[in-house]
């Protein structure tokens, strides 16, 4: 949950990036098309915008398709990446310009969409509208977002290499047979976490050799350095967590906890970094526990990592995750972490080594929580491990080379 502050950075410890790049790749400028839903505040597109930020410019012409207009981050694509936008024609467009073959198409599109009786259905009608933009051609499409529309688009792009890029699970309301329609056209699904290749190679077994892992791409020095940057103070025992308030995020369970905590005498001030779905809920919950005075919702923030870095215990509460980057962060700024058993989160917290996994429940988190307040020995453990931690990107460096950017 942070954005970049500038649209053109390359970030210090990818500067070898370009390097890689140069072998093994034709000498005439490959086109590479990402697809995203919208440019929203979250993981996926933060993720994003440092990807496009790596790629040599004078190697790859970089554009990028969105579904919708209006996310928080656009403003932030470097000016040099081409942007277009798979809108749906008005009606009355169509008919103003004599279109009324699509004009007529419309129509039977949306009285189908009225009327679909199912979500894939709805799906299905709702690319059809957005179909009537012009056909895209490139060495290279990026599928970078599993909306069931991201999809259809790419595998409708003409391209010499088709990429699905996984951050999630794909969407259990859709059959397996759509799906599996759809992912015969693509040549690699790249997952953001071994725990998001297992579950994907369980649900399409006859896909499995197609499945890579590439961790996103994090600069340390970028988020050193931005984390010294000035921000308001937070008041002790000040926890903190980073993430798109929406429900895989688990944001719901704060204000329970919250309070059980304060009824135990333990005074904290709980701060929420971001913005979403969720917000209206959360308020309500919030209100309900009688925590208004104890629980932050602070909305979004170019930059966390001054907030991160002054907390005293950072937690992600997360129900599902595909790379947790923001426990990353947390890692990488020496904070203890409490976060959730699952999956994605196994791979980045050794348990009682450098953080903390529990269960997803209110009790759980009153615990662990009340734990660390009271065993300080426990908490300098934990951030004593940090102390070495680095992430190596050269791995991902190496994957992307071969698997994406290689004979596009």
């Amino acid at each position: 949950m942070h954005i970049l502050e500038t649209k053109n950075t390359v970030f210090p410890n990818l500067n070898d990036l370009n390097n890689t790049l140069q072998c093994g790749i034709r000498s005439s400028l490959m086109k590479v098309i990402f697809i995203l839903n919208k440019m929203v505040m979250g993981g996926i597109e933060t993720a994003f915008l440092k990807l496009i930020d790596s790629i040599d410019r004078e190697k790859f012409e970089i554009h990028v398709i969105l579904m919708q207009r209006g996310g928080e981050l656009e403003r932030f694509l470097p000016a040099n990446v081409s942007v277009e936008y798979m809108d749906t024609p008005s009606l009355l467009y169509l008919l103003k310009h004599f279109h009324f073959i699509r004009f007529l198409s419309g129509v039977y599109y949306r009285i189908r969409i009225r009327n679909s009786k199912n979500y894939q259905e709805e799906i299905l009608y709702n690319y059809k509208l957005k179909k009537f933009s012009n056909k895209n051609d490139a060495d290279c499409v990026i599928c970078y977002h599993t909306a069931p529309l991201c999809l259809l688009t790419a595998v409708d792009c003409h391209a010499g290499k088709k990429i699905l890029w996984l951050h999630t699970q794909l969407n259990k309301k859709i059959s397996n047979d759509l799906y599996i329609n759809i992912l015969k056209e693509y040549d690699y699904i790249c997952c953001v976490s071994h725990a998001i290749k297992y579950e994907f190679d369980c649900r399409f077994s006859n896909f499995s050799d197609k499945t890579i892992t590439i961790y996103n791409l994090i600069d340390e020095q970028e988020i050193r350095c931005k984390a010294e940057e000035d921000s308001e103070t937070l008041t002790p025992i000040s926890l903190l967590t980073v993430a798109r308030l929406s429900k895989e995020k688990g944001q719901l369970v704060i204000p329970v906890v919250t309070r059980k905590l304060l009824n135990h005498g333990y005074i904290v001030n709980w701060y929420l970094i971001g913005g979403g779905p969720l917000e209206d809920e959360l308020i309500a919950e919030i209100k309900e526990n009688n925590v208004e005075e104890f629980v932050h919702l602070l909305g979004a923030k170019n930059n966390p990592y001054p907030y991160i870095k002054k907390c005293d215990i950072y937690i992600q509460p997360s129900i599902q995750e595909g790379f947790g980057l923001t426990v990353q962060e947390a890692k990488i700024l020496r904070k203890p972490i409490i976060a959730s058993d699952i999956p994605a989160f196994r791979e980045q917290i050794e348990d009682r080594v450098n953080g903390i996994l529990i269960d997803r429940d209110p009790e759980s988190f009153f615990k662990t929580i009340a734990e660390l307040i009271d065993d300080k020995e426990l908490a300098l453990r934990l951030v004593d491990n940090l102390s070495n931690y680095h992430f190596d990107v050269h791995n991902e460096l190496d994957m992307l080379h071969k698997y994406i950017f290689s004979e596009c």
